[in-house]
Order: structure tokens, then C-alpha cells, then sequence
């Protein structure tokens, strides 16, 4: 009976909580977003994509094992062939081959075996340019990953300014069902005091904020869509963001955090690999501008007889190869135009740091001319509080029309209202400061 009692109290708890709403916090989103963001998850595929790319250049050092085997009919003769051969990244080409060939008419056997070292030692195929590949799809690799953690940060900060501005919306409402309220309040006494014209006035005021209350509903439900959104989460799932967040002031150093920035940064980062690059591209194609000069050395042995014995005679053949193409014009201007592309680069960098300095330094006063508005309109809102006390008694002895006295509340509540402007407002413009500096 106890189980049979308990599985029922499981099970209506179970239905209570199908249809209730999941509120989420601020670290809610942000996990979530980090989870389900279709555009993050677009940007993995990508770096997962460039590491297959670094997995395929490293490849083209590996060994090479190629087989043969060939039978001539009209002849009636078998030849087989073996090639083992390696390039490493410094530019040197090894190859071991061994062949043997059987002629069925004369019942012969033949085979021989080489061995050869090629190294190019000037010009454009030079040890640079084999690895170059390798190294610009790492590079590349490193320049997504940086990406993925810049749209990460922009997604957090994203996640920040949506919900703050919820918060705002949601805070502002919290005010506006208050003035509705006190309006009502305001309604009820002005009928107990049987004045036509505080009577008239009151009556306006209540629709009024009614109609403010219905369009702060509207917005709030719009605005928590386009979370959804961000969060990457499906715009039917039924959710509702909390109303209470964490505000503090926080002291900066711009110093610091320019230094920061410019070590940390992934626009700084990238602009020093896209750099690299260039130069890499700019000696690849200095070296181009040089004859090509190789050298190989080449060991071979026979078979002595008709069989397979190796017993023939040895043979070594070293060579110098040079080639040098004329009119080479063409490698000049590729030469200088790689050239220019670093300039280009170094300007860059120039330019972002002016701006990132720049945006900084003003992001760093909009923050403290912020902290300085708050805590004035947190004074303000206290003498506005002693003004409506004033006036509410002023009221009541018959001294002053009702409007007067709603005109002091509404101050008020706007006054309200503003704060929490500023104060999300503050949170928002930190987040955008973190952000900026690379944090």
C-alpha cells in the first residue's frame, strides 16, 4: 500500500512539473548558449575540418610504398617492381627500389636493386616550401581556434546583453504594476473626498498605466524570443528569466587592460600568424629568385647470370643538377608583392591597436561616468521620496489638487525606472568592456 501511495505522489509531482515554466539565471543562459549555439557549433565543425587538413599535409611525409607487376604475353615474360621512398620536411628524397623479371622462353632470371638520395640544395623547392604547407595548415588551425574563442566570448556577451535588457523590462514592469496600484489608491481616495476634479484625474490615470502594463508585457515576452535565439534554443519552449541579477561596481586599470588586450586578444593573435605567414611566403619566394641546384647520389646493383643472385656488378652515379629558368620577371613581382603583403600586415596591426586603445580608454569613462549617475540618481530618488510624503500630506489637508500629487508619484517611479536603466545599463557596457579587452 505505502509503494502503491508513493507511486502516485511521484507521479502527480511529475505532472506538476511538466507545465511549469524553467526560470533561468544569467549563468543559465550563458551555459546553455555554450551548448546549443548553432553558430559555435558551426565554428568546431570548421576547426575539426582544418585539422583534417593538417592531418593530410603531414601525410605527404610519410613513407610511399608502391608495387608493380606486368606480364607481357606476346613475349611471355613477368616483370616485378617494388618502390620504398620517403621525403622529409628538411628537403632530402629517399628511394630503395628492387625489380626481377622471369623470361619463360629463355627460362632467365634477371633483378637489381638502387638506392637514392636527392636533396634540392637552392632554389624554389627548397626545404621552406616543403614544409610551408604543413605550416600555414597549422597556422590556420590556430587562427580558427582563436575565432571559436572570440565567437564564444561574443556569444556570452550577446547572452549578457539580451538578459540585462529583460531584466530591465522586467524590473520597469515590477514599477509600472506599482504605479497601477498606487493609481487605483489614488482613485479610491479622491471618491472619499468627493472632488469632481481629483475624481476626473484619478480615473485617467488608471488606464493609463494599464495600457503601459499590457505593452511592458508584450515587449518582456519579445525580447525573452530573441534570448531564445541567441541561446539557440526552439522559440516554443516555455521559459521565463529571472528577475534578479548581480550589480557591482567594479574599478579597471586601462593600462592593464590595453596590455591585455594587445597579448591576448584574437585580432592581435591573428594579425601575428597572418604575419608569419606572409614572411614564410616572402622567403619561399626570395629563394625563388635563385637557380635550381639538386644533387642525388644513386647505388645500384645487378644479378650476375640468368637468376636471381645480385651477385653483378655495382654501380654508383652522383650528379649536380642546375637549371635556371630566363626571364624570371615574374618571380620578382610575386617576390614584391609578398613583400607588400607584410607591410600591409604591420599597418594593420597599427591601426587595430590605435582603435582597440581607443575604444578602451572611452568604454573605461562611459563606465565611471555611469557609477557617477547612479549613485546621484539614488540621491535623487531620496528626496523624491520626502517630495511625495510632502505632497501626499498637502493633499490630504486639502491644499493641493490630486495631479499634483500624481505628478510627484509618476516623478518618482521614473526616477525608478532610470536607475535601473543605469544600473543594467552599467552591466552591459562592463560586459562590452570585458569583451573589447579580450576577456
Amino acid at each position: 500500500m505505502n509503494k502503491i501511495t508513493t507511486f502516485f505522489i511521484v507521479l502527480f509531482i511529475c505532472f506538476l512539473l511538466v507545465g511549469q515554466e524553467k526560470t533561468m539565471s544569467l549563468q543559465n543562459c550563458i551555459e546553455y548558449a555554450l551548448k546549443n549555439s548553432p553558430e559555435l557549433k558551426k565554428e568546431k565543425i570548421d576547426l575539426l575540418r582544418q585539422e583534417l587538413n593538417t592531418i593530410e599535409a603531414q601525410a605527404a611525409f610519410a613513407f610511399s610504398l608502391n608495387a608493380n607487376s606486368d606480364y607481357a604475353m606476346k613475349e611471355d615474360e613477368t616483370s616485378n617492381s617494388i618502390t620504398l621512398s620517403k621525403e622529409f620536411r628538411n628537403g632530402l628524397n629517399v628511394s630503395m627500389s628492387a625489380d626481377a623479371s622471369l623470361d619463360y622462353d629463355d627460362k632467365s632470371d634477371s633483378s637489381g636493386m638502387s638506392i637514392t638520395l636527392s636533396k634540392q640544395i637552392l632554389g624554389g623547392d627548397s626545404r621552406l616550401e616543403n614544409t610551408n604547407i604543413i605550416d600555414d595548415s597549422i597556422i590556420d588551425e590556430i587562427i580558427i581556434a582563436n575565432n571559436l574563442r572570440k565567437i564564444r566570448r561574443s556569444l556570452i556577451f550577446s547572452v549578457k546583453k539580451s538578459f540585462y535588457k529583460i531584466i530591465r523590462f522586467q524590473q520597469s514592469m515590477t514599477i509600472q504594476q506599482r504605479r497601477l496600484e498606487q493609481a487605483k489608491r489614488n482613485l479610491e481616495f479622491a471618491r472619499a473626498k468627493e472632488n469632481p476634479l481629483d475624481i476626473a484625474t484619478a480615473e485617467i490615470e488608471v488606464p493609463s498605466n494599464q495600457l503601459s502594463l499590457i505593452t511592458a508585457e508584450r515587449i518582456i515576452e519579445r525580447e525573452i524570443d530573441s534570448l531564445k535565439e541567441i541561446l539557440g534554443m526552439p522559440i516554443e519552449e516555455n521559459v521565463s528569466i529571472s528577475k534578479q541579477f548581480d550589480f557591482k561596481i567594479t574599478n579597471r586599470s586601462s593600462a592593464d587592460d590595453i596590455d591585455f588586450a594587445l597579448n591576448n586578444h584574437e585580432d592581435f593573435l591573428n594579425n601575428k600568424l597572418y604575419l608569419h605567414k606572409y614572411k614564410l611566403d616572402a622567403e619561399i619566394a626570395k629563394y625563388s629568385l635563385y637557380p635550381d641546384v639538386s644533387l642525388s647520389a644513386k647505388f645500384s646493383k645487378d644479378s650476375r647470370g640468368a637468376t636471381v643472385n645480385l651477385n653483378g656488378d655495382d654501380e654508383q652515379t652522383y650528379m649536380l643538377t642546375a637549371r635556371w629558368e630566363l626571364g624570371r620577371r615574374s618571380f620578382k613581382a610575386d617576390y614584391q608583392s609578398k613583400l607588400y603583403n607584410i607591410s600591409e600586415k604591420k599597418l594593420d596591426y597599427y591601426i587595430l591597436k590605435q582603435n582597440k586603445i581607443k575604444t578602451i580608454k572611452e568604454l573605461l569613462l562611459y563606465l565611471r561616468e555611469r557609477v557617477k549617475a547612479i549613485k546621484i540618481q539614488g540621491k535623487k530618488i531620496t528626496f523624491q521620496k520626502k517630495q511625495v510624503m510632502l505632497f501626499n500630506d498637502r493633499w490630504e489637508n486639502g491644499e493641493i489638487d490630486i495631479l499634483e500629487l500624481i505628478r510627484s508619484q509618476n516623478s518618482l517611479e521614473n526616477s525608478k525606472v532610470t536607475l535601473i536603466q543605469q544600473k543594467t545599463g552599467y552591466m552591459e557596457l562592463y560586459a562590452e568592456y570585458l569583451y573589447e579587452i579580450g576577456r
